[in-house]
């Protein structure tokens, strides 16, 4: 096995660039899961929080083009 030498740094054998490759995949490696809980209870909850966001865009964008037409008249 030839090992590589450089002026200044440690000699480095194939084991031990194995040892620093594991190192460094250990580094960036992601930590372990951190369970996060599910902001609904159940699906009908999330469903029915759907349903409530959907019907206020509705209404916003049926009030609006109510009163672009209101403007347009008066014009």
């Amino acid at each position: 096995m030839m090992s590589v030498t450089q002026p200044g740094h440690k000699r480095k054998t194939l084991g031990g660039s194995f040892l620093a490759g594991l190192g460094a995949l250990a580094s960036i490696w992601p930590a372990a899961p951190v369970a996060s809980r599910y902001p609904h209870r159940s699906d009908l909850e999330a469903l029915r929080g759907d349903r409530q966001r959907i019907g206020a865009d509705m209404r916003r964008v049926i009030d609006r083009e109510r009163a672009r037409v209101q403007a347009s008249k008066t014009r």
